[in-house]
């Protein structure tokens, strides 16, 4: 599918790549935290070549032909994003708009793409902006820059919430602060402003310079749409809806399993698992590396019913049971004896007075047959457990 798409900087194709694979080399030698083909992935993608923009006219037009021959690529992308952490600060996504029919470019823009207040849009295709608000402001021309023969308008988008992917680790040019948005990326237009210095800075760290801003600027009114609308430089204020799918953090064959949010255990399957195995879990036997006696373990535990139990799916304990978000993170030595283990988040569940509440514990929520601890610290699936928006904290 890229064969045709020949970088604008006029490297054929073979030297394109192969400038890629030095890059990727490079930053393994710099002690990357990320897998190879994550920074492999999104570094061809965010070189100055065409890629980006055919890739985007396949995803956000209508010809199936091109959204076949692009498919293997926005696979392999849209894996190696999900690979990244996401970036939770600001993003800023600076637009160009012309008129082509006489109307104001803002005007004709909002209503191309139906963007009103507190209504819901998206954005096709791989979307990309920057967290710099300086290199922000640099993308957009100044007026007396433009061409005196066309109308422009300058729209400003400033993301809150964002869950972009941060990829100026696998850029040449990190001092950019680029980053992407998945495909559909969907968000909410919460107001609309006039292009000014105190809105853009508002939200940002003190820097010093958040004063150099004038007197008629302070606390500026949101603008009705009608408004907005005639403006030459508009700023629109967008909060990213979260998407309903967790990250997918792994892979097995290809194919995504369920993710390690939703890999939590309730207390009632823990129950069910030690009534089901009594007699075997009270076996006492005699354990060297401690010099005494003692009822089975997690070190037993899980190569005698965990593996047997999921050898034939290859996934997680929890994998062949409901998914569950997790409630709590649990902490603990594989050496306690496993029902004094069980016992114990029993005793919790009294203390915070939950019936029957879902535990993320590694042994039951790792594929014990392959156990992949993610492309970094940060989407390694403990980090991802403790972290994610359900879990209420850690016993």
């Amino acid at each position: 599918s890229l064969h045709d798409a020949l970088p604008i900087c006029g490297l054929p194709m073979k030297a394109f790549v192969e400038s890629a694979k030095l890059f990727t080399l490079s930053k393994i030698a710099e002690g990357c935290a990320l897998s190879p083909v994550v920074i492999f992935t999104i570094h061809i993608h965010i070189l100055e070549s065409r890629i980006p923009l055919d890739c985007n006219i396949a995803l956000r037009g209508k010809s199936p032909r091109l959204q076949r021959l692009w498919h293997p690529y926005v696979s392999f992308l849209t894996a190696a994003l999900r690979g990244c952490p996401a970036y939770t600060g600001l993003v800023y996504r600076p637009v160009v708009v012309e008129s082509v029919t006489g109307k104001s470019p803002v005007a004709q823009y909002l209503e191309d793409n139906n963007i009103r207040l507190f209504s819901e849009i998206k954005w096709p295709g791989i979307t990309s902006g920057t967290a710099d608000l300086r290199m922000a402001r640099s993308l957009l021309p100044s007026k007396t820059s433009a061409d005196d023969n066309k109308k422009i308008g300058r729209i400003m988008f400033k993301i809150m919430n964002s869950q972009a992917v941060s990829v100026a680790e696998m850029s040449n040019f990190p001092e950019q602060a680029e980053v992407l948005f998945h495909h559909d990326s969907t968000f909410i237009v919460k107001s609309f402003h006039k292009l000014s210095n105190f809105v853009l800075c508002r939200g940002l760290p003190s820097s010093g310079s958040e004063w150099d801003v004038s007197f008629d600027e302070v606390a500026p009114p949101q603008l009705k749409l009608e408004d907005a609308a005639v403006q030459d430089d508009l700023l629109v204020v967008l909060e990213q809806v979260p998407s309903e799918e967790p990250p997918r953090t792994t892979f097995y064959h290809g194919a995504c399993v369920r993710p390690t949010q939703l890999r939590g255990i309730r207390l009632s399957q823990l129950t069910e698992f030690c009534k089901k195995h009594e007699a075997w879990l009270h076996e006492v036997t005699y354990c060297p590396y401690q010099h005494t006696f003692r009822t089975r373990t997690m070190y037993d535990v899980v190569p005698a019913l965990i593996m047997p139990a999921t050898r034939a799916q290859q996934v997680s304990y929890a994998e062949i049971g409901p998914e569950h978000s997790v409630d709590y993170f649990v902490s603990h030595w594989w050496g306690e004896e496993f029902v004094k283990f069980v016992a114990a988040l029993q005793q919790f569940a009294k203390a915070v007075a939950e019936e029957d509440p879902a535990f993320w514990i590694c042994s039951f929520a790792n594929n014990q047959h392959s156990v992949d601890l993610g492309p970094s610290l940060a989407l390694c699936p403990f980090n991802l457990a403790l972290t994610c928006k359900t879990c209420k904290g850690v016993v």
